[in-house]
């Protein structure tokens, strides 16, 4: 009865384990994708503000 519930735990153990995995790597695939997104999007932001910052000094300079 002892072994027969030892190998029932190992079983369920062994699903467990493979279920969080799945967690895991659907987790870091959004998380890397999530990480690339800011990072474009940081980008854009940054060439935007240099955008209107030179439209800004241009709009100073033609005063």
């Amino acid at each position: 009865m002892r072994n027969k519930l030892y190998a029932t735990l190992d079983e369920l153990e062994k699903t467990y384990l493979k279920e969080l995995d799945k967690i895991r790597v659907t987790l870091q695939t959004s998380l890397t994708k999530d990480v690339n997104n800011c990072s474009r999007l940081e980008d854009e932001l940054q060439q935007l503000h240099e955008a209107v910052k030179s439209l800004s000094e241009n709009s100073k300079t033609e005063m």
